[in-house]
């Protein structure tokens, strides 16, 4: 079932689709890679799936501040980058899916794992960034996009799936967490305005999308609800789950005093909004 379209839409929305896709919406054949830009050929044998993680540069007072304290600045990045590598490591076997790493800023560490499938984030808040990431994965010629959070490093590997194969019956799927967001949101066919009217980082972010895609008319399903790792009390969750994957667990061995909630004594937290 494709999903529905306004057919009331006015010029205002074509002139946003353009500037969402960063091309004229007329513009036809090829598109050629460009210095600074996400825009490529797209693959003549592109896969129908498509999978890209969102991930912040682990850079200290760039990621995790609000596990700061007790974590200090380079305990958080070094965190973050054990949940970024260990998921991206699990996206490996979502195979024959095409996997992309989405990062805030260039990055060493993403391109060395992704090469060529590495890109920039571009856009003024979350809502913009993954519409972006859809419009580009959308234009390779990709059929069903994912898009998946890097605070999920305990996530199942059947939930991803799941969300694949809900896509071949809904036009989107949302995987919620506990605390109202959402590890994962995923889309046959974006629209401009499917994240308006969305508060971001919020107890209502999920319910919001969701009312945005009916809005549009998509047909919406739900994935199991998981947790994400943003506070003390969901890191003291994750340390308890009995089977956690190498680089996660390998952190989690090392700080067991962090954990536990005592202080990084060799750090003072870093005051940085907007970090997560």
């Amino acid at each position: 079932m494709a999903p529905a379209r306004d057919r009331s839409s006015s010029w205002e929305s074509r002139r946003r689709l353009e500037n969402w896709r960063g091309i004229p919406a007329s513009t036809s054949g090829e598109k050629s890679a460009l210095i600074g830009d996400n825009r490529h050929v797209a693959p003549k044998s592109a896969s129908p799936e498509a999978v890209a993680l969102f991930a912040k540069v682990p850079a200290p007072g760039n990621v995790k501040t609000r596990l700061q304290p007790p974590l200090g600045p380079a305990s958080a990045a070094s965190l973050h980058l054990a949940f970024a590598s260990d998921t991206w490591t699990m996206m490996q076997q979502l195979a024959p899916a095409t996997l992309y790493l989405y990062s805030d800023a260039e990055s060493e560490i993403y391109s060395a794992w992704a090469g060529e499938q590495a890109r920039l984030q571009r856009g003024d808040d979350l809502g913009a960034r993954m519409l972006a990431c859809f419009a580009d994965l959308q234009e390779a010629g990709h059929e069903r996009i994912l898009i998946v959070g890097s605070d999920v490093p305990s996530l199942p590997l059947e939930y991803l799936l799941s969300g694949f194969a809900k896509l071949h019956d809904h036009d989107a799927v949302l995987g919620p967490t506990a605390d109202g967001g959402y590890y994962a949101v995923g889309c046959r066919a974006p629209h401009p305005a499917m994240f308006d009217g969305v508060t971001w980082s919020s107890s209502h972010t999920r319910e919001q999308t969701e009312v945005a895609f009916q809005r549009l008319g998509y047909g919406v399903d739900l994935l199991p609800v998981w947790y994400d790792v943003d506070t003390s009390e969901d890191l003291q969750r994750l340390a308890a789950e009995p089977r956690l994957p190498p680089r996660t667990r390998a952190w989690l061995d090392q700080h067991v005093h962090l954990v536990a909630g005592g202080r990084d004594g060799n750090e003072q937290p870093a005051h940085v909004s907007g970090g997560r």
